[in-house]
């Protein structure tokens, strides 16, 4: 699915988020259906709580974001269609609402996608099952919802949308898609203008082999970055924040990544990119200096290899002590992580550690 890069409210592929008080938290589908939440005991160290049930029923992946209030707050796809919600009845309370549907639910048929407006309303997006790309949003922040979904892509999209704050707080956001002109698959673009209700729409060329990972740099330009055709990492820039996008796609090669990237940023502010490989291995390649210059390593190095194998795209977060996590699903079921044993080191990462089966 697309993921989306964020200090706080909402992290990569959308199911690991960082609490009110400053302890990552993850989310994740059990076997039987229901969403399983694990957390930090304490900010940046390695103990966790163990998986607890929020109930539900999902398929595919959950995503969480943070309320303006600091409350965090899950979206599901169901089995039956719909989009469903519940959220923190206190921040970082243990303690979480009924689900509760979502309006009249678009068919979804892609993973619920949200982000946060810049005057603090969330705003949910899901691909239907007719191609297009419905989205709602709160009437204001922590509060209900508008009474209907509507329409931001209504061509054939594909796979899962990244939607993140621009510099200036407009919302813009991503997706595989066709042109209009062509018919070739591109990655597909809209932002809003003005900031709220308005949106335009663009193209930024490029032929995504899957879902696309945003993020904003160091310098507020926003860099998007996607699986390209000869089997590489590419990305493209905005020039300026808030601005016009470079020419072309860069290509950071790669051996055999498949699926979507994702996207840490250091405590220097420099990106640090992290594929599964085609083999079940995960591997990461990282800027020597941060944006506007944004060089980056001359080759990827290895952060996991052996068994089981990985199967689920990767996740990078951010600790409170800025050391970068990475998370990902293994054959064997269970959710594990790595981090950085010193903040902004690239090459100093601890052993990967189990979170177990969510479940179990």
């Amino acid at each position: 699915m697309a993921t989306v890069s964020s200090v706080r409210y909402v992290s990569p592929f959308s199911w690991v988020a960082l609490n009110t008080n400053d302890a990552l938290e993850v989310f994740a589908r059990a076997s039987d259906g229901t969403l399983r939440h694990n957390w930090q005991t304490a900010p940046s160290r390695n103990e966790w709580s163990g998986w607890q049930s929020l109930g539900g029923s999902l398929e595919g992946d959950p995503v969480v974001a943070m309320n303006l209030d600091a409350r965090l707050e899950a979206f599901i796809r169901t089995p039956d269609g719909n989009i469903q919600h519940a959220w923190q009845n206190t921040p970082h309370g243990t303690s979480w609402s009924r689900w509760e549907s979502l309006r009249d639910s678009p068919s979804p048929a892609g993973n619920p996608v949200v982000a946060r407006n810049f005057d603090g309303r969330l705003e949910v997006f899901v691909r239907a099952t007719n191609g297009s790309v419905q989205h709602i949003w709160q009437t204001a922040p922590n509060n209900g919802w508008e009474p209907y979904w509507k329409a931001l892509f209504v061509d054939d999209v594909m796979g899962d949308m990244a939607v993140i704050q621009d510099a200036d707080g407009r919302l813009e956001a991503f997706v595989r898609g066709y042109d209009d002109q062509n018919g070739v698959l591109t990655v597909l673009h809209a932002y809003q203008r003005p900031h709220v209700d308005g949106w335009a729409s663009g193209e930024l060329g490029g032929t995504p082999q899957d879902d696309p990972t945003a993020v904003l740099n160091t310098s507020g330009q926003q860099e998007v970055f996607v699986l390209g055709p000869n089997g590489f990492v590419e990305h493209i820039w905005q020039t300026k924040p808030s601005n016009g996008w470079a020419p072309g796609w860069k290509s950071l090669g790669g051996d055999n990544p498949v699926g979507t990237p994702a996207v840490g940023v250091n405590t220097d502010g420099r990106l640090e990119v992290f594929t599964r490989q085609d083999g079940g291995t995960i591997e990461h390649k990282w800027q020597t200096n941060p944006a506007p210059d944004g060089r980056w390593s001359s080759s990827w190095a290895s952060l996991y290899t052996g068994s089981p194998l990985v199967i689920g795209d990767p996740v990078a977060a951010s600790n409170a002590d800025g050391r970068l996590e990475v998370f990902a699903l293994f054959g064997d079921g269970a959710i594990r992580c790595a981090w950085q044993n010193t903040a902004g080191n690239d090459t100093d990462w601890s052993a990967w550690h189990s979170l177990g089966v969510p479940g179990q």
